[in-house]
Parts: C-alpha cells; sequence; structure tokens
C-alpha cells in the first residue's frame, strides 16, 4: 500500500481515537516515504568472518541465498559451520534494522546454540533434519526464556517459560530460534484493520517491506515475512486465524 492510501485508510479508520496516537502513525507513515532502497551487507564483513569462523564450502553471499535444505545439508556434511552461518545471519539483520523485523534478539544465545551444534557434528553424532537451521519467531508464539509481547509493549517483562508447540516441534528437530519477530498489535489494537493487515505496530513501530521501504510487507505476520524476504533468516513462523504455519 503506498503512502497516500495508508494515510487515506488511517483517516477512514481513526473514528475518536487518541489525536495523539493517530499523529505518530502519521509520522511513521511520513518517514516510510523518506527511507531510501534497501541496502546491501557491506562487503568488508566477509573475510574477517570467514577467518573467525573456519572457511565455509558456501561463499559469504551463498550463504545468503541458501534454502532451508541446502543450510542442513551444508552443516551435516560439513561444508558449512553452524557458527558462521548464524554469524552471517546476524550480519545481515545488523545491516538492514531499518527494516524494523524483530522485537527481541539475543545474539550470544544464536552463537552459542549454533556453536554448540558445530560441536555435536564434530563429536560425530547423528544429527536432526532442521539441525542448524536459524528460525524466527513471530512475537506471539513463546520460546523459552524470552519475553512474549504479541506486539504490545505493556508484556514486555513476560518471559516465557516453556515454548509454544510449534517452535518447541522445530527445535527438537535442531533448529536455532534465530528472533522474536515484529508483527501487528495481536492484542490492544486501536486501529485493528490497519495494524493487522500493514504490521504497523503502534508499540514497536513499522515493519517495513525490504523491497520497497515505502510500501508494506502485509501482516499480521509481517516480521515473518519482511525477515524471509530480506534473507535475515532461511524461515520463519508466523501465524493465520486458526494455526501457527512457516512462511
Amino acid at each position: 500500500m503506498a503512502r497516500t492510501k495508508v494515510s487515506e485508510e488511517m483517516t477512514r479508520l481513526s473514528g475518536n481515537l487518541d489525536p495523539a496516537y493517530i499523529q505518530r502513525e502519521g509520522a511513521a507513515v511520513d518517514h516510510l516515504s523518506e527511507a531510501a532502497t534497501l541496502k546491501a551487507a557491506p562487503a568488508d564483513i566477509t573475510e574477517p568472518l570467514l577467518s573467525a569462523y573456519g572457511k565455509s564450502g558456501a561463499s559469504m553471499d551463498e550463504m545468503l541465498s541458501l534454502s532451508v535444505r541446502d543450510v542442513a545439508e551444508h552443516i551435516e556434511i560439513g561444508s558449512m559451520k553452524a557458527e558462521a552461518y548464524a554469524a552471517r545471519l546476524l550480519k545481515q539483520y545488523a545491516a538492514h534494522k531499518d527494516l524494523n523485523t524483530v522485537i527481541f534478539i539475543d545474539e550470544n544465545r544464536v552463537l552459542a546454540d549454533a556453536r554448540a551444534i558445530d560441536q555435536t557434528r564434530a563429536k560425530g553424532d547423528k544429527l536432526a533434519p532442521l539441525t542448524g537451521v536459524p528460525v524466527g519467531v513471530k512475537d506471539q508464539a513463546d520460546v523459552a526464556g524470552y519475553p512474549t509481547t504479541a506486539g504490545n509493549i505493556a508484556l514486555k517483562d513476560y518471559i516465557a517459560k516453556k515454548s509454544a508447540w510449534v517452535v518447541q516441534q522445530v527445535v527438537n528437530n535442531g533448529a536455532v530460534v534465530f528472533a522474536k519477530l515484529n508483527c501487528a498489535a495481536m492484542i490492544g489494537q486501536v486501529l485493528p484493520r490497519l495494524n493487522g493487515a500493514t504490521s504497523s505496530n503502534p508499540y514497536f513501530g513499522f515493519v517495513r517491506n525490504p523491497y520497497d521501504l515505502t510500501r508494506i510487507p502485509g501482516g499480521s505476520s509481517g516480521g515473518s515475512g519482511a525477515a524471509v524476504a530480506a534473507r535475515i533468516v532461511p524461515v520463519a513462523i508466523g501465524e493465520d486465524c486458526k494455526s501457527l504455519n512457516f512462511i
């Protein structure tokens, strides 16, 4: 949806909303119109990462184009270290924070989990089908030890004690949780149709479309869709109105 159409929709749906809220949303839309197109990750990160984590069969640019199956196969045969791949995705995330795809991330935990996978492989242990695959999780699904906000800042201090079933299944199969991803405000929405369809979160900000920062990625799992499209993660968990599904 172009900026003018977003503004028109906000006006149409605004009703008796708090003017301060409308001003904040409008300012966010204005900011989108000033954004540049998505920039490539800096080239100078390639060699330091390769030397730090061990030369991999896949080059740095190739890492970003790998499918979920490719990632798992490279890690299984030892042509790419799980930690090297996770580090590359963290660099991609850092280069594209302007997309606002993430609500919470623990980079040390991501690297530690990936490093443990490399250690497991080095011992010759059998690897699960998704071993080493970083997965983004919409911030409506619980991940043990991570906050779950459901897109509302009022829940920022809630820490999940156990993972949601769908998250636990991918973790049991070797996946690494990469981050909790931005989404529409799933509770406490004051513009439910706009927020849900656009991922214009009033608490954590707009999720932006990686192909054109003046456009939206859709919603309500906008962070999941944009993170995959920007190659921040190879796969993410989103949600439809009845269940949680891979996007």
